[in-house]
């Protein structure tokens, strides 16, 4: 309730952007905030929501980044804010780098703090992130060794400045994790 309308306001001035946000596991809290504030009658915000007891986090990013036509495809976490800043810098990368075939994107080095990208159609050929993955972290990190084993071009964005503001990892989230 904090990040996304933050992030949805800077998103705006960026018409090729938009959201396809997957709500899945117990809680449908998010998927009411996200209708009752009409978010959801956007053509920028696109929800699927799954009825699944129990949250596996490389499932819902294979659903969400594979639910929508879209070109490209750029996890970003519930916690990760869009700053205008990383924005900006996101979409001169994307355009320096359109005609690059098997691009990955990726955020800061090392950390991809939950913000990696290709064209979807290599996603597909991937076979997206590993759905048999159990836990809460290291699932862009696996995707990434993926996409460098298969010789994709990574480009690397700059952390942002502002980079997360709320923090989501706390034992109820992680509680209801198969």
């Amino acid at each position: 309730e904090k990040v996304f309308p933050e992030n949805y306001k800077n998103v705006l001035g960026y018409p090729h952007f938009s959201f396809s946000i997957c709500v899945y596991g117990g809680s449908k809290d998010e998927a009411k905030f996200l209708m009752d504030k009409g978010y959801i009658k956007e053509e920028k915000v696109r929800l699927v929501i799954l009825g699944n007891e129990y949250f596996n986090m490389s499932r819902a990013k294979n659903i969400a980044h594979l639910a929508y036509d879209s070109d490209f495809v750029m996890n970003c976490d519930g916690d990760n804010l869009l700053s205008k800043d990383y924005l900006k810098t996101l979409n001169k990368t994307f355009l320096k780098n359109i005609n690059t075939e098997k691009l990955f994107i990726r955020c800061g080095g090392k950390c991809l703090r939950g913000r990696v990208g290709c064209w979807k159609n290599d996603f597909a050929e991937l076979g997206g992130y590993d759905s048999s993955r159990q836990g809460y972290w290291g699932d862009d990190r696996d995707f990434a060794k993926k996409a460098w084993g298969a010789g994709f071009n990574f480009v690397t964005m700059p952390d942002s400045k502002r980079f997360t503001y709320e923090k989501l990892h706390n034992p109820d989230k992680i509680s209801n994790f198969s």
